[in-house]
């Protein structure tokens, strides 16, 4: 089975899923290190794999996203170290800032937007919220891969919606309340 019919039958719709799962990749691998080129690395390095057989295609998508996350939080290490100690420095969110109930988002907002709003976000509490809301990880794995406990990553979770809700109020021009401290927060249900 060749990939000189791109366009036709089994080996066209492979070669089209794949595209589109690269270009998803892509943007996961950017979103979790903020960096282009480690993006691209991260993801070559990933897709790496033979995807001849259809019968295998969507566990290598799934375990392409897997290797991305891997490849991508490894990527950030260091980063990653410094921006949970500063996340440890900031006040926990209230449930009112991470749900704001007078707000809710636009059903134009795009892809460019989204990522304007997550990129805003620092390393970690982006991380956390993109591996626990949008790639729906475990908290235990979520932890394991954040190099964290699981308390750890629920507070920059509850940090990540907080600052990506205000983020895309903000380019809707809504005002959003300033962070109200919450000393003694818990975020089991978050």
């Amino acid at each position: 089975m060749g990939w000189s019919r791109p366009d036709s039958g089994l080996e066209g719709a492979l070669a089209r899923t794949f595209a589109k799962e690269e270009s998803e990749l892509l943007w996961l691998a950017f979103l979790l290190t903020g960096d282009c080129e480690i993006s691209m690395h991260v993801v070559v390095n990933a897709m790496d794999i033979d995807a001849s057989n259809p019968f295998f295609r969507n566990w290598m998508i799934s375990w392409s996203r897997k290797l991305v996350i891997a490849k991508a939080l490894s990527s950030v290490d260091r980063r990653m170290g410094e921006s949970v100690r500063r996340a440890r420095q900031l006040p926990c969110p209230t449930p009112a800032e991470i749900v704001n109930p007078d707000w809710s988002l636009d059903s134009d907002t795009g892809k460019t937007e989204l990522e304007r709003a997550l990129l805003a976000i620092d390393l970690f509490p982006r991380c956390a919220l993109l591996l626990t809301v949008f790639e729906k990880v475990s908290i235990d794995d979520a932890a394991s891969l954040l190099n964290v406990d699981r308390e750890t990553v629920r507070f920059g979770k509850a940090i990540g919606l907080a600052e990506l809700t205000r983020n895309l109020a903000a380019n809707q021009q809504f005002e959003v309340s300033a962070r109200a401290v919450s000393p003694s927060g818990s975020f089991a249900a978050f």
